[in-house]
């Protein structure tokens, strides 16, 4: 099974260090602005070819680096380091390779930071191939290294909450799905299909598609969930089958968003791009920058209306 490709949606901030004030993006010490500041540090990775993270055992790489004054996108490359493995062909089992230590399996993560100058909060775009992800690497590469650099100030990223941007999607888009969704296969669902005893991986899901769409935005325990007061298993309950997740599928603008709406607490705007008509993948079966990056232009559009981001100064 190929891996998902998804982008999580983040608020960021700089906050003068002592009181905690929130500051606009330019010239936010009378002299720098953010964005240049944060590309900055990612053209020297660039120009460097790349850089180790021994903490994490992990190597980066940049490249494809776009600053508009406003947006700042590219691709950061990531692999683990640090054991050694055998690499084989799948299709007939045969040894390829034999990864050494020191090799790294360069996965490519699209990134994009929106901070205008103008305003006191932005938005970051990180993607996600499969589990994996790269936020953790962007508080290194920025959040610590502007920290060293300008000590009277901080980056804050946390994720955007439900009163940040989800509740308002399902209050004003057009909820057309909603799914409850396991991510393993119960032991006795499996023997049922008879897949042998013992869970299995794999994914089960139940659905909801009503011809009726405003139900949704009527849905008392979805709300109550979203805002912490409910257990995500008591959302709606489903003899013999307990999820671990929910997915809203939106129409918001003619398009349709898929986000994941799982730990209310440690909230993520999280939109599955597989679901994007306009993603388009390379020979490496990854998906391609243009295509990220024209995706995530009307994702910072649409949720920058919901956060009341002014987009032009």
């Amino acid at each position: 099974m190929a891996y998902s490709h998804s982008l999580s949606a983040h608020l960021i901030v700089i906050q003068e260090r002592r009181h905690n004030v929130r500051l606009r993006f330019g010239r936010f010490d009378d002299i720098n602005n953010l964005i240049d500041v944060v590309c900055g540090y990612f053209n020297e990775i660039e120009q460097e070819k790349y850089k180790k993270f021994v903490v994490l055992m992990k190597t980066v790489s940049v490249g494809n680096i776009i600053n508009n004054g406003s947006s700042l996108s590219g691709i950061l490359r990531s692999g683990q380091y640090g054991y050694q493995s055998n690499i084989v062909d799948a299709e007939s089992g045969d040894l390829s390779y034999v990864k050494k230590k020191t090799d790294a399996d360069m996965i490519p993560f699209y990134w994009r930071f929106f901070v205008p100058n103008h305003s006191y909060k932005g938005i970051l775009l990180t993607q996600s191939v499969g589990p994996s992800g790269i936020l953790e690497l962007i508080r290194k590469i920025v959040v610590e290294r502007f920290s060293s650099d300008y000590p009277d100030y901080k980056i804050v990223i946390n994720p955007l909450a439900p009163e940040d941007a989800v509740k308002k999607l399902l209050k004003s888009g057009d909820v057309a799905r909603l799914a409850f969704i396991k991510h393993t296969i119960p032991s006795d669902h499996a023997d049922r299909l008879q897949l042998g005893s013992g869970e299995r991986d794999g994914v089960m899901e139940v659905s909801f598609k009503p011809k009726d769409k405003t139900i949704f935005h009527k849905f008392a325990r979805l709300t109550e969930y979203l805002n912490g007061d409910r257990s995500i298993g008591s959302v709606f309950e489903f003899e013999g089958f307990e999820y671990d997740d929910i997915k809203a599928e939106i129409q918001i603008n003619g398009r349709k968003r898929v986000v994941s709406l799982s730990e209310p607490r440690k909230f993520k705007v999280r939109i599955d791009v597989d679901e994007e008509e306009e993603l388009t993948k390379g020979q490496d079966g990854f998906p391609t920058f243009n295509s990220l990056n024209n995706i995530s232009e009307r994702i910072i559009n649409d949720l920058s209306v919901e956060m009341g981001i002014s987009i032009n100064e």
